[in-house]
């Protein structure tokens, strides 16, 4: 009997501390990052953005509104202007996060750049943002609805850069 309680206890212990949850991780400053050549309309929506959002209208029309396309089926690495994703409907990950950052136009919004999930090949582009005390992951690809960072577990959601108006972020990359 005390054996099956220790393994349920060690499970417990080893899941809070590597599925559960995720804290915010600003990560650290740095001057750039290998992507900055493809991320001039990034840098243009970020020095842009000086409000507060207005969040469930514009993440639901979004996700429901545009279709994705894959980035290897584009000629090229860097995302779209927002008005250009805005008026073919369509994009991929790194499009519609700046199109939501645009809509938004939340002086707050952080673009992350990484994977979804620790074994995943493909890199993919989201946005957090802190809603009253709160941060939130927002997601126009895969999501139409925020997902609190805190229900997130570590090897989800990975960030390897982010960007803000503050300025250019690296991130500790978590191996499973």
């Amino acid at each position: 009997m005390k054996k099956i309680i220790l393994v349920v206890l060690l499970t417990f212990v080893f899941l809070s501390n590597n599925v559960f949850s995720r804290e915010f991780d600003r990560g650290t400053p740095v001057q750039n990052t290998p992507y900055e050549k493809d991320l001039k309309n990034l840098r243009i929506v970020l020095n842009g953005l000086n409000s507060d959002a207005k969040w469930k209208e514009v993440t639901d029309c979004t996700k429901k509104v545009f279709t994705y396309i894959k980035y290897k089926d584009r000629n090229t690495d860097m995302p779209s202007p927002p008005s250009l994703t805005w008026a073919r409907k369509n994009g991929d990950c790194k499009d519609k996060s700046l199109l939501l950052a645009k809509l938004l136009n939340d002086k707050n919004i952080i673009i992350v750049g990484g994977i979804c999930w620790v074994n995943d090949r493909d890199g993919h582009m989201w946005l957090e943002w802190k809603h009253e005390g709160e941060w939130y992951i927002l997601d126009p690809t895969n999501s139409s609805k925020p997902i609190k960072l805190s229900s997130v577990g570590q090897y989800d959601y990975i960030p390897y850069y982010s960007w803000s108006k503050s300025g250019i972020y690296k991130h500790k990359v978590k191996k499973q």
